[in-house]
């Protein structure tokens, strides 16, 4: 049995660097959609469970989003609150956190008008006409909890409705469209060609969805 020379050995050495120099930028852009693909997943759940929440308690829940910097990257956090007297009242010291934030690195909250035409084209125009952006809008409450504020938030009433205003009057309803649109981030930059996803939420009913190009 004749043994490989060394030449030989170098090449094959060579043309696996050259497999793999191809292979980890696709294995990379692999990691980066699950990423986002699973953030999304986690906040339609977290979308549906605060909803739930406000309907089994008769008590409004807050919904808050709060993107920082750790450890040189990226962060997205997701908490819920609820109303310690069933009111509309969002100051902290009526507020009583359900459960820890979540915490998604390398996801990043971005307005919805930043989405490539290629994933903002996926809502319908009628929908896309009343959208009400999370990531732009000030109207909600701004929730400071363990050290991190929530200075964006979605409202889910007793009705099941969701609104980005904060404190909402009875008068005040619902949203009819509500855009969350999240993008992969890489270190502090979120680089316009990330890979990214949008949750589109009914505000009559809170029902969540997802815009996603595959």
């Amino acid at each position: 049995m004749r043994a490989f020379s060394l030449i030989e050995l170098l090449v094959v050495v060579a043309i696996v660097g050259i497999l793999a120099a191809f292979a980890v930028p696709g294995f990379q852009s692999m990691v980066s959609s699950q990423g986002v693909g699973a953030a999304g997943n986690e906040i339609v759940a977290a979308i549906e469970s605060a909803r739930m929440e406000a309907v089994a308690r008769q008590s409004p829940v807050w919904l808050g989003f709060a993107t920082r910097t750790n450890a040189g990257k990226l962060e997205l956090l997701v908490a819920a609150f609820q109303s310690r007297d069933a009111s509309m009242n969002p100051a902290v010291a009526n507020l009583v956190p359900l459960g820890r934030a979540s915490k998604f690195p390398g996801i990043a909250l971005r307005p919805f008008a930043e989405l490539r035409n290629e994933t903002s084209g996926l809502l319908e125009p009628a929908r896309a006409a009343l959208l009400a952006d999370v990531a732009t809008s000030t109207a909600g409450a701004s929730i400071t909890n363990g050290g991190v504020t929530f200075s964006r938030t979605i409202t889910f009433t007793p009705r099941g409705e969701a609104t980005l205003t904060g404190s909402p009057a009875p008068a005040d309803g619902f949203n009819p469209a509500i855009g969350l649109a999240l993008r992969q981030a890489r270190g502090t930059d979120v680089p316009a060609n990330a890979q990214e996803l949008a949750v589109i939420l009914d505000g009559s009913i809170a029902q969540p969805s997802t815009l996603r190009v595959r």
